[in-house]
């Protein structure tokens, strides 16, 4: 059916884009003009952009990132307990990371993201959902899911 012609024409792509790299770049003209005139047909298209789709959501995490809340000179000993008690009203935080992002080598370019680590993913969706776009002290916070994997490596560059 359709979804059978949808994959067929993911594969095909993916197999064009591959024998193009495969190749050192040799016949990647012909890959390239072959692949300019491949036709998606009718509900084809729909199906690849719906799998797109479901690739790009972020899946459940404990851990959530909040972006624009404060500047760095707002950061104080009490942000880390406003964010706890904050974001407590969601679920159970077991640990709060204030990690300030250098941006240029100019001292005043850095932008602050605050981590939040709940005991479940029921805290962080709960609390993604309520703060995302939400106006706080003349910004708006931007809130997200975060991959655990990343913050247990102390990685904070997403």
């Amino acid at each position: 059916g359709a979804e059978g012609g949808a994959a067929a024409a993911a594969h095909q792509m993916a197999s064009l884009i591959a024998s193009g790299v495969a190749h050192g770049g040799k016949g990647r003209e012909e890959t390239l003009s072959h692949e300019e005139n491949l036709t998606i047909r009718g509900n084809q298209r729909l199906l690849i952009m719906q799998k797109l789709a479901r690739n790009t959501e972020p899946k459940p995490s404990r851990c959530m990132v909040l972006k624009n809340m404060v500047g760095p000179k707002d950061v104080d000993e009490e942000l880390e307990t406003e964010v706890t008690d904050e974001c407590g009203k969601y679920g159970v935080v077991d640990r709060v990371v204030i990690y300030q992002e250098r941006q240029s080598e100019r001292d005043d370019d850095v932008i602050v993201k605050i981590f939040v680590f709940f005991r479940n993913t029921d805290g962080s969706k709960k609390a993604v959902e309520k703060l995302n776009n939400r106006w706080f002290g003349g910004r708006i916070i931007r809130a997200e899911l975060y991959e655990e994997d990343r913050f247990s490596r102390q990685d904070y560059s997403g």
